[in-house]
């Protein structure tokens, strides 16, 4: 193949000027190897979602749908992910982490590895603001879904998001209950 011939000349001034260069030669030369890496890539995502929490009622292709439509993102610790009264209408699932979830300055809770936040941006859309803040309490990966992605998802991955979610409130809920009658 040219680009190894050429990496490997004897006369340095005929080689690659940069690394850049030669991955870009290869890539050219080889682009069955990256459409592989790609592929692998995808399939490391649906493994890593497959295993959160959040998406263990999902089927394989619905699993396979969002990891098409999901972001993956890494954040640094006190990152800030949602601003309250922001206009962002994300869904974030936490693959990894710690994030923290404050209103008016009040500590509300954590979000912890395979659970959702966002998930009134989900339901309401962009007519509600967002209610809280998040900041990333420790460095923190996610896998964000835009509301536009989510509106042109299938019928199916909607319904398994929103069955999600209402699994998530009520988990929620639940919890707030016991903190409620722990406290009085």
């Amino acid at each position: 193949v040219a680009a190894v011939e050429r990496a490997i000349e004897r006369d340095r001034s005929r080689r690659f000027a940069t690394w850049h260069d030669f991955r870009e030669a290869l890539a050219k030369a080889f682009p069955e190897l990256i459409a592989q890496s790609a592929t692998v890539s995808e399939s490391a995502r649906f493994e890593a979602l497959r295993r959160i929490p959040f998406f263990a009622d999902f089927s394989e292709t619905q699993v396979w749908e969002a990891v098409r439509i999901g972001t993956p993102r890494t954040l640094d610790k006190d990152t800030e992910v949602i601003a309250e009264g922001s206009e962002d209408t994300t869904l974030y699932v936490v693959e990894s982490g710690d994030l923290e979830v404050v209103h008016k300055g009040v500590r509300l809770g954590r979000i912890a590895t395979g659970e959702a936040c966002g998930e009134i941006a989900f339901i309401e859309g962009a007519d509600r603001p967002r209610s809280a803040s998040v900041r990333a309490v420790t460095p923190t990966e996610v896998v964000t879904f835009s509301a536009e992605s989510l509106k042109q998802a299938s019928g199916k991955l909607q319904a398994a998001f929103g069955r999600a979610i209402v699994k998530l409130l009520v988990r929620r809920l639940i919890h707030s209950n016991d903190r409620y009658v722990m406290a009085i």
